[in-house]
C-alpha cells in the first residue's frame, strides 16, 4: 500500500500539535532547565543516518522546536532520578536524556510504534540545523515536479517548493493526500538537505543535484524510506481529489 496511504491520518493530527502546547499529564520540575539557550539536537534514524533539529529553552523551561516558520511548543518537562522527560502535544512521543552543561544525550520515544525508540543527541550554543559551509552550487528556488518511487508500483506524484538564501533553505513537497510539513535545511554544493520534527514526525530529505535533476531519498522515522526524483516544470499540477 505504501507510505503514502497512511500518510493523510497523520497530517490530520499534526495539525493539532503545530504551535501548541500540552502537559501530557506531565508537572514541570523547578530542577529543570530555567536558563533561556539554544540548541542543535539530532535522532539517529539508522547507524549512518541522524535528524538533526534546533530547540530554545526559555527562562520557565519551555522547549521550542523551530521547523522553519513553524513553533512546536512544549511545557511538559518533569524530572525522572537523573534524568529529563520532555512530552510533546497530543502524542504520548517524548524525549527522556542526562543533561550535562553543554551537552544531552538520551533517547526519542514513541510507545506506539515497534522499535519506536531512537537515540538522541544535543549540543547547547549552536544553531545550525546541518553542518557544513559549502556555497550552494546554484539556486533550486523554482517548482519541481516530483515523483516518490518513481517507477515502480507505489510511485505517486508531488511538487516542491524552495525557497533559499544562500546555502539555507525551506520548502516543502505537496502530494494529492497533504504536506510533508515545514522542512528546513541547507544546500552545499549539489547537496541538497531538508528535515522536520514535530514531536511526532520525523521526515528527512536528502538530494543531490544532478544534470537538471533531483536525485533524493526521503526518510520518515526509522520505519520508512523511499527514493524520489525531481525536475524543474512551473505548469505542472497536482490531480484534484
Amino acid at each position: 500500500m505504501g507510505f503514502k496511504r497512511l500518510f493523510f491520518l497523520g497530517f490530520l493530527m499534526s495539525l493539532l500539535v503545530s504551535c501548541n502546547s500540552g502537559d501530557n499529564g506531565l508537572k514541570k520540575s523547578e530542577k529543570t532547565p530555567a536558563k533561556k539557550s539554544i540548541w542543535r539536537a539530532w535522532i539517529e534514524l539508522n547507524d549512518s543516518t541522524d535528524l538533526p533539529f534546533n530547540f530554545e529553552w526559555t527562562k520557565d523551561s519551555t522547549l521550542i522546536v523551530f521547523n522553519a516558520e513553524e513553533k512546536v511548543i512544549s511545557n511538559s518537562m518533569e524530572l525522572r532520578g537523573d534524568s529529563i522527560l520532555i512530552g510533546f502535544p497530543v502524542f504520548a512521543n517524548h524525549f527522556i536524556f542526562k543533561l550535562d552543561t553543554n551537552v544531552l544525550n538520551g533517547f526519542y520515544i514513541d510507545p506506539d510504534r515497534k522499535n519506536g525508540r531512537l537515540k538522541l543527541s544535543g549540543l547547547k550554543n549552536q544553531d545550525q540545523r546541518f553542518l557544513g559551509d559549502e556555497k550552494a552550487c546554484c539556486s533550486i528556488n523554482k517548482k519541481w515536479r516530483v515523483r516518490f518511487s518513481p517507477n515502480s508500483p507505489d510511485e505517486y506524484p508531488a511538487i516542491a517548493h524552495f525557497v533559499q538564501n544562500g546555502n539555507k533553505l525551506k520548502g516543502t513537497f505537496l502530494t494529492e493526500t497533504g504536506d510533508y510539513r515545514y522542512l528546513e535545511g541547507n544546500i552545499f554544493g549539489t547537496k541538497i538537505k531538508l528535515s522536520t520534527f514535530d514531536g511526532a514526525h520525523l521526515f528527512l530529505f536528502t538530494g543531490e543535484l544532478i544534470d537538471q535533476e533531483i536525485h533524493g531519498q526521503f526518510y520518515s522515522g526509522n520505519h520508512w524510506n523511499e527514493p524520489w526524483l525531481a525536475v524543474r516544470n512551473d505548469e505542472f499540477q497536482l490531480r484534484h481529489s
